[in-house]
Formats: structure tokens, C-alpha cells, sequence
């Protein structure tokens, strides 16, 4: 779990110094640049997560939480940078929002695939079979 949170701190911060340069940019009253999709944005379920990690999420409530709360916290970012873009008038403004949505939904979506699989695995263990 000490694994997976380090690779969300890594990026985040990646995430942060890329939203701080460009805010720098518009402080400085420069024309910020192009709004990009050069942000990696890695596979979480290609990445930290085995399969004997995703048993161990499956077997243990509590990280099986904390799956669910990061996932609620993406969602509440989705959510505010999506009315965020919604809201905005200024073009650039807009993709840059949208450029936070999709980072964040990519985040989201890696955690619910986890999410599932550590699900299935749990039903497999308890001998439970889906209506």
C-alpha cells in the first residue's frame, strides 16, 4: 500500500509543478503555454499493482478503503474542474480545465479497474457468486 501511495504523491507533484509553472506564466503576464497533453499518464493497473497485491486489497477491509476514498477524492476533482470548465468564458481557460478532468479521470478509471479485480477476488474467496 506504503508503494502505491508514493506513485500517487510522484504524481501528483508532477501534477502540481506543471499547474505551478503555468500559473508563474499568468503571474508574470506571460502567454502561457499550450495547454498539454505531454502529462504522463500512467496505467495504475499496469504499473505497482500485482496480482498478489490486488488479493491483498481483496483480503484486507482497510485497504480496500482507502481504494474507495481515493476514488471519491478523484471523483470531487472530476466534478469541481469539470464545472470549472464549464464555467469559463476564456478559451484557454477551458482547455486547461479540461486538460484537469481528464487527468483526473484517468486516475479514477485505474482505480475502479483495481477496484473490480480486488472485488472479484474477495467474492471468489468467501464463495460468493453475483446475482
Amino acid at each position: 500500500m506504503k508503494e502505491f501511495f508514493l506513485s500517487r504523491k510522484e504524481e501528483e507533484r508532477m501534477h502540481y509543478n506543471y499547474l505551478l509553472d503555468y500559473y508563474q506564466q499568468i503571474s508574470s503576464d506571460l502567454q502561457p503555454s499550450d495547454v498539454s497533453e505531454d502529462m504522463k499518464l500512467e496505467n495504475l493497473s499496469d504499473s505497482i499493482f500485482s496480482d498478489s497485491f490486488i488479493k491483498r486489497i481483496g483480503e484486507d477491509q482497510a485497504l480496500f478503503s482507502a481504494i474507495s476514498t481515493a476514488m471519491l477524492l478523484e471523483k470531487d476533482a472530476i466534478d469541481h474542474y469539470r464545472k470549472c470548465e464549464n464555467d469559463s468564458q476564456i478559451l484557454s481557460l477551458k482547455s486547461f480545465f479540461g486538460l484537469l478532468v481528464k487527468w483526473e479521470m484517468k486516475h479514477y478509471e485505474d482505480l475502479a479497474a483495481i477496484q473490480q479485480e480486488a472485488e472479484r477476488y474477495y467474492w471468489q474467496i468467501n464463495n460468493f457468486e453475483p446475482f
